[in-house]
């Protein structure tokens, strides 16, 4: 048996194996009722489906990388892989080679947010946010921002919010409104439920607790009980949570709230704005100088003219 890139695969009946991420697990059954699993196999080259037949066991786990043995058959025109083993990698080199991280180190983030702590002046404001970032703090430093669309990687939920405390940091001094404390805390704290909306870093779906309250009430929910134990005044509590529930701007954009505070429509405009153009970045980055993007989702379908190189 030989390794594999799935860009030269063929149909053949001898075995071979494929180095890949699992990306979705289907459980289904033929038309004759016969159960059977569907998995999606993805190496650097591209993807191939996986069937395991007649079966509802297996010991697939999605995000992570498998040495996949099986052969390549045809059906409807595409290639299929029939499964006869596969084995978990566990090396550490091999597996973070089929993962995007963020483009900063774990290192820099973990120091950008202790600063941006720091410039919280509000002992109470400071003290919720340095609760809730020290208990969650594995996973804060781990996550994705999202599934899709912007800042879609490891360390992408910390390496957003960075972004955003950069962005905070350059607007404030302009204006003379702005409870700075408050905006920070809102900012570091904003998508902080997305550690328990979203399944995991490396293969996230979303969970019950995502579907049913989503990150925001999460994390209002977090910021109200760490403000209750730690005897923080009722209407502090009430403007960060108000922050995070707000933050998407429009209820039609999931807010459960609009933003009725000058912090909270700050942070709305620049999480809207961050995200943008991080989106933006991701699609420009997929075409040469000269050409088009792909119809961008976060810009209502329009495409961009990328004019310049990075």
């Amino acid at each position: 048996m030989k390794i594999i890139e799935l860009k030269h695969a063929v149909s053949t009946a001898e075995e071979v194996v494929i180095i890949g991420k699992i990306n979705t697990i289907n459980e289904s059954t033929t038309r004759d009722g016969q159960p059977f699993i569907s998995v999606n196999v993805e190496d650097a080259t591209g993807s191939v489906t996986g069937r395991l037949w007649n079966t509802k066991e297996h010991g697939f786990e999605k995000g992570m990388v498998y040495e996949v043995t099986g052969t390549m058959s045809e059906y409807n025109g595409r290639l299929q892989l029939i499964v006869s083993d596969y084995t978990q990698i566990l090396d550490e080199a091999i597996v973070s080679s089929f993962f995007t991280s963020a483009p900063k180190s774990k290192e820099w983030l973990i120091e950008q947010v202790n600063y941006y702590v720091g410039l919280i002046t509000d002992n109470d404001y400071q003290q919720v946010v340095q609760t809730l970032l020290t208990k969650h703090h594995e996973d804060f430093f781990e996550y994705p921002a999202a599934t899709q669309n912007h800042h879609a990687y490891l360390q992408g939920l910390s390496y957003h919010t960075v972004s955003m405390c950069q962005l905070a940091e350059s607007i404030m001094p302009r204006y003379e409104m702005f409870d700075a404390s408050l905006v920070y805390a809102g900012i570091l704290l904003h998508d902080l439920g997305k550690i328990v909306e979203l399944s995991d870093a490396k293969g996230p779906e979303y969970t019950n607790e995502g579907k049913l309250l989503g990150h925001l009430v999460l994390g209002a929910q977090w910021a109200k009980e760490t403000a209750q134990t730690l005897g923080v005044a009722q209407e502090k509590s009430l403007l960060l949570q108000h922050l995070i529930i707000s933050h998407h701007g429009r209820r039609e954009w999931g807010a459960a709230q609009v933003p009725q505070t000058a912090e909270a429509e700050l942070l709305y405009f620049i999480d809207n704005l961050d995200s943008k153009m991080e989106s933006i970045r991701v699609f420009l980055d997929e075409v040469a100088v000269g050409e088009w993007t792909k119809r961008i989702p976060v810009l209502d379908g329009r495409s961009l003219y990328r004019h310049k190189k990075n």
